[in-house]
């Protein structure tokens, strides 16, 4: 026999609504683990595009142009890009400069006094200019200026160059 407290303990009802608030909370687990992905991603979204901007405010600071931090990102860019370029352009002039400098010092060599070149063999060559004495570099240096016109030949004295403020006691 089964009495009424029984038979709404164990209602067919009960059993269909306790299905449904354990699937409304996959339901909202669900939606918080979404809610949770997307803040993360935002977030990572958000450092990458500020790591962007102050990559590109970093560049304009950089370039000759001081208008160039009001300008917008694509003209920073632009003007940054134009200004490598540039510098790149200055550079292979320099390298091609210092290789016509070095074809003039090693014909001044050729050129040198013969009692010279045992001590020009002693000296290791190199074809990078700082690795020269500052006194080949300052000779290679008034070599090539007389040679392309920019100062007259220098003077042939020997010893020491003059200084002025210098005492002889």
């Amino acid at each position: 026999m089964v009495t009424k407290t029984e038979s709404t303990l164990v209602s067919p009802t009960s059993t269909g609504s306790f299905d449904e608030e354990m699937q409304q909370r996959n339901m909202q687990q669900l939606f918080e683990k979404k809610r949770r992905r997307r803040e993360s991603h935002n977030a990572v979204e958000r450092r990458r595009r500020d790591n962007i901007n102050d990559r590109i405010n970093e560049l304009a600071t950089l370039l000759p142009d001081r208008d160039a931090v009001k300008a917008n990102k694509g003209t920073i860019l632009r003007k940054s890009v134009d200004h490598i370029r540039l510098l790149h352009d200055k550079l292979g002039e320099y390298q091609q400069r210092i290789q016509e400098l070095e074809s003039l010092m090693s014909m001044y060599r050729v050129r040198g006094d013969p009692g010279n070149s045992s001590q020009q063999q002693q000296q290791p060559s190199s074809s990078h200019p700082l690795s020269m004495s500052a006194a080949a570099a300052a000779a290679a240096a008034a070599a090539a200026a007389a040679a392309t016109g920019d100062m007259p030949p220098p003077h042939s004295h020997i010893g020491p160059p003059h200084d002025p403020f210098r005492r002889d006691e």
